[in-house]
């Protein structure tokens, strides 16, 4: 079978522009190397735009029938000299900006389902090997053997992406990192939904918690650019600057139970230059699609993914996926 578009990563940008795509018309085969429920080493907040699709394509709903969405209504910052402010749940105001705390491992796979559910066909453990365009089809050969065609192709296959690379599209590598290790609910004494420190030993970066709707907070810290201690070296922060912060071991008390080491997720900010070729589009963390200020990347790799498949449909309409167009 010969589809219209494969796509390469059904995490949130490549399921996202799939949903888009096979809610239009289009034959759509999205690939992902790994079977879901599968993780995500991420902040686990869901920002305004990013809430908005999850809306349009019904996942949010559902998400909260579930009880699996914790609004953020109560938190705040610590500023570097040590000044806080956290605010009370004063409950929804609907002047603000939405942000929600909903798990990667849950979240990323409901919106896959929703892909499926509007006519992608949704193919698990399928990590492609390769990928070539011979004439006007893609081959896309996964390293399990089985291959894959189609008439266009989405790279969403992370932050080192090996498709945008081989293409050429993408050169430059990880120039950013974030940790985020999940502490059992119950054990510790975080009161808040969610709140940002901004400590001197992270700058620009930054630490954060977020409450899950189950009790569980995730404690993540972001390393970003331009600051005295680089990516690599993460690790050794936690253990020496992070773990000993005074508001950090007050959130924990004496009695917080991890309940995972803490992982690491490579980042890249700030936007690729070039995102296209012929018959080809690379979105989300493959195309650097994070904001370089925050290291957020859900909401811009969903956005992106959303603008990417309009711009397909229009593509396909015209009758020219040629790189000029895209």
């Amino acid at each position: 079978m010969i589809h219209d578009v494969v796509v390469a990563g059904a995490g949130p940008a490549g399921a996202t522009a799939a949903y888009f795509l096979a809610r239009g018309g289009k034959r759509v085969a999205l690939l992902e190397k790994a079977t879901f429920p599968r993780d995500k080493r991420c902040g686990d907040a869901w920002c305004e735009p990013a809430l908005e699709i999850l809306e349009e394509m019904g996942v949010l709903r559902e998400l909260e029938a579930e009880g699996l969405v914790q609004w953020v209504r109560a938190g705040g910052l610590v500023s570097p000299s040590g000044l806080s402010f956290t605010s009370p749940d004063e409950g929804i105001r609907p002047s603000a900006p939405r942000v929600a705390a909903i798990k990667r491992m849950v979240c990323d796979e409901r919106i896959a389902r929703a892909a499926r559910r509007v006519g992608a066909e949704l193919i698990e453990g399928a990590a492609v090997r390769e990928a070539t365009l011979d004439g006007s089809l893609w081959n896309v050969r996964c390293k399990d053997g089985r291959r894959f065609q189609g008439r266009c192709l989405i790279a969403a296959d992370g932050a080192k992406s090996k498709i945008a690379r081989a293409l050429g599209l993408v050169t430059t590598g990880a120039n950013s990192v974030a940790s985020r290790q999940y502490i059992k609910g119950g054990t510790h004494d975080f009161t808040s939904d969610g709140v940002l420190l901004y400590p001197p030993y992270a700058l620009p970066g930054y630490v954060a918690f977020f409450r899950h709707s189950n009790g569980d907070i995730d404690l993540g810290c972001y390393l970003l650019p331009g600051g005295r201690v680089p990516p690599t070296q993460l690790k050794s922060l936690l253990q020496n600057e992070v773990s000993r912060d005074p508001y950090v071991r007050e959130v924990l008390g004496d009695h917080a139970e991890p309940l995972e080491r803490p992982g690491l997720s490579p980042l890249r900010l700030g936007g690729e230059s070039r995102t296209h070729a012929e018959r080809v589009l690379v979105v989300g963390d493959a195309a650097g699609q994070t904001d370089p200020l925050t290291g957020e990347g859900i909401h811009t790799a969903m956005v992106a993914a959303k603008i990417g498949a309009r711009v397909l449909h229009e593509a396909f309409e015209e009758g020219d996926l040629s790189e000029a167009r895209l």
